[in-house]
Order: C-alpha cells, then sequence, then structure tokens
C-alpha cells in the first residue's frame, strides 16, 4: 500500500517536471522565434 501511494507521487511529479520541461522550452523556443524574426 505504501510502495503504491510513493509510485503514483513519483509518477505525479515525473509528469509535472514534464510539463514544466516542456513549458520552459517552449518559452525559449518563442524568445528565439521572435528574437530571429525581429532581427530579420
Amino acid at each position: 500500500m505504501l510502495d503504491l501511494s510513493l509510485h503514483l507521487k513519483k509518477l505525479v511529479w515525473m509528469r509535472i517536471l514534464r510539463h514544466q520541461i516542456y513549458w520552459i522550452f517552449s518559452l525559449i523556443l518563442a524568445q528565439n522565434f521572435c528574437c530571429t524574426s525581429f532581427l530579420q
């Protein structure tokens, strides 16, 4: 029972971290795209 809750917590944390990584990555990509389009 304890192992199951730990496993679920790990899955939730992995999902949250993955979501944050995707969000930060898309933000950086958007900034780079805006900078390059502004320079051209």
